[in-house]
C-alpha cells in the first residue's frame, strides 16, 4: 500500500495484546491515506496465493532463526509474538532488510 500514515492507534502502544485480542476492533494499528488505491488493490495478494505467500515467508523466517539460534520449533518450541525481542542476536538490520526492504531498488541507510 502506497500512502501516508494519518493516524496511529495509541491504545495499541499502551496495550499491544489488543493486536491479537481484538484485531478488527480496538487492535487496529494505523490509518493509511492511499496515494494510488487502485494500483495498490491490484497488487494485493489474496486467496490461495496469500496462503502460499504466508507459508513461504514463514519458512524464510525459520531459516533466519536457524542460522542464528539453531532449530527451535521442531524440538517442541512454541510460537511467539515478539520475534525480535526473543531473538535479538539476529539483529534489527538483517531482519528489516530481509523482510521489508528486499524489493527496494534504492539503498536505504539505517540510523546507528
Amino acid at each position: 500500500m502506497d500512502g501516508a500514515i494519518e493516524a496511529i492507534n495509541p491504545k495499541v502502544r499502551q496495550n499491544p495484546s489488543l493486536i491479537h485480542d481484538d484485531p478488527y476492533g480496538e487492535g487496529w494499528l494505523f490509518v493509511v491515506k492511499p496515494v494510488n488505491l487502485q494500483r495498490s488493490l491490484e497488487n494485493l495478494v489474496h486467496g490461495e496465493a496469500n496462503a502460499t505467500w504466508i507459508d513461504e515467508e514463514s519458512h524464510r523466517l525459520l531459516h533466519l532463526m536457524e542460522s542464528t539460534a539453531g532449530v527451535t520449533l521442531p524440538t517442541g518450541g512454541t510460537i511467539i509474538d515478539d520475534f525480535y525481542g526473543n531473538f535479538p542476536g539476529i539483529g534489527w538490520r538483517p531482519l528489516v532488510q530481509e523482510f521489508f526492504l528486499r524489493h527496494l531498488t534504492t539503498r536505504v541507510s539505517f540510523p546507528r
